[in-house]
């Protein structure tokens, strides 16, 4: 009673609840149980009635949250040893934030993470999505506090820290793609400042990568890997793409938030619109949509944890979309943006100029990226 009438943190109290005198809880304390249960699966029966479209009902109170991949986590994480947890983090993840920020290729980031494929997987990476994913589960009650030690973001995020140093030097597509994972983290926590001068240390980073080698990541990779030649090759220049395009978005969102010159240029590769496993399914996924009109459905989404049916995936279209529009804030900060990082007009003719440009990319973007079209993370984008 003592402790608690003097105002003691919640962390000292803590101390004299347990035991072993210590206030941050291990993680077998903090791990939450998962919440499907048969009557759960019952009601998802009947919600997902044949024919019921997207947005007709939606109710959080049914909920399945079995995950959708089934991930080892000791390899990557000393955080936990729980593998179902850290597969239904992965799956929060796959689900929502990787399909509306596209910094890796998910393809390639699931399957290096089962086989243990440390080029184009690493412990850096999978820890910085890990925390990322924190914000998107339905189970935790904690789930951005990036400054309490008893919240698994934060745990995520201060081995992904320690390993950032240590690998911050090393040009790899997976070091790039943690670093702006990082970013986001931070910068979604309100530490605005810290998030841009870990993204000029990514972009650093990334310059390296991209003027080091003969070709592209090439060097990193050249016999380095047991597989097939072939599926290497694929795999690199996929992770080329989605690297490139997504350190320019990102930079274009910097520039734009604190109106600096944009640090990275337009990139000369294609829009890393589709991924491996939509070119090798796109001729046989063409099917028909409620209203009659020929669409390509690929890989399909739904909400995780389920609560609504199957619908078309449009991430590759969503990923375009989002680098179209990147394309016009980074000529956007150019022009109201000077070489010593201070701000110039821009006469009516130029801002007429970008709003035609903006208002014939919102017109162009296909249904399903429309705002209110379905409740898909893709829309984020759109608005």
């Amino acid at each position: 009673m003592k402790a608690l009438r003097s105002g003691v943190s919640l962390e000292d109290i803590l101390v004299f609840i347990r035991e072993d005198d210590n206030a941050v809880l291990p993680a077998r304390d903090i791990t939450p149980e998962p919440v499907t249960t048969d009557l759960t699966l019952l009601a998802n029966a009947a919600v997902e009635a044949p024919g019921q479209t997207v947005c007709a009902q939606m109710s959080l109170d049914i909920v399945d949250d079995r995950p959708f991949v089934d991930l080892s986590a000791s390899f990557w994480t000393t955080v936990t040893d729980d593998d179902e947890f850290v597969s239904h983090l992965i799956s929060s993840w796959i689900a929502w934030d990787s399909l509306s920020c596209h910094y890796t290729d998910v393809d390639i980031f699931v399957e290096a993470m089962k086989q243990k494929d440390q080029l184009f997987c690493s412990s850096l990476l999978v820890n910085s999505v890990l925390a990322t994913a924190c914000h998107f589960s339905s189970r935790l009650t904690l789930r951005s506090d990036i400054q309490n030690p008893n919240s698994f973001c934060y745990r995520f995020l201060k081995e992904a820290i320690s390993l950032w140093h240590e690998e911050f030097e090393r040009p790899k597509p997976t070091t790039v793609q943690a670093g702006m994972m990082l970013c986001q983290i931070l910068a979604c926590n309100g530490s605005d400042q810290l998030a841009w001068m870990m993204f000029q240390t990514t972009v650093s980073l990334f310059e390296k990568l991209r003027d080091d080698v003969s070709g592209p990541f090439s060097r990193h990779y050249q016999g380095k890997h047991k597989a097939g030649r072939e599926d290497v090759d694929i795999k690199i220049e996929q992770t080329i793409y989605v690297t490139e395009w997504a350190v320019f978005r990102l930079s274009s969102l910097f520039a734009m938030t604190f109106k600096y010159r944009p640090r990275v240029s337009i990139p000369n590769t294609r829009h890393p619109s589709v991924s491996r496993q939509d070119v090798q399914n796109k001729e046989e996924a063409v099917q028909v949509n409620s209203s009659g009109s020929g669409i390509a459905v690929l890989p399909t989404w739904r909400p995780y944890p389920y609560t609504q049916p199957l619908e078309p995936c449009l991430a590759s279209q969503s990923v375009e979309a989002a680098s179209q529009l990147c394309v016009i804030i980074y000529e956007f900060t150019l022009l109201i943006t000077t070489d010593i990082e201070s701000l110039q007009p821009i006469t009516i003719k130029e801002k007429l100029q970008l709003y035609e440009r903006l208002q014939r990319w919102k017109e162009s973007l296909p249904t399903g990226l429309r705002m209110d079209d379905n409740i898909a993370p893709y829309f984020a984008w759109a608005k």
